[in-house]
């Protein structure tokens, strides 16, 4: 099994109970509001409107199953 198909299964298995409650409980940190907040202000002014944000995810997402795509080939 490559590192790719590794990483895929981890992420996408199905999480228990227990595990979900403890993501949802940990507390945030002190800067997490902060920087969620620096990365709506970027985003909105560099993709002021939705079709503008959703033409960057498109092109984004095709960056990153190219970038996927060329390790998954070199293992």
């Amino acid at each position: 099994m490559t590192t790719a198909e590794r990483l895929a299964r981890e992420a996408n298995r199905p999480l228990g109970a227990t595990e979900t409650r403890a993501y949802l409980d940990a507390p945030i940190t002190e800067r997490e509001p902060d920087d969620t907040h620096a990365l709506i202000v970027w985003l909105t002014r560099r993709y002021p409107t939705g079709l503008d944000r959703l033409r960057y995810v498109r092109q984004a997402y095709g960056r990153w199953r190219r970038m996927a795509d060329s390790v998954a080939a070199k293992e």
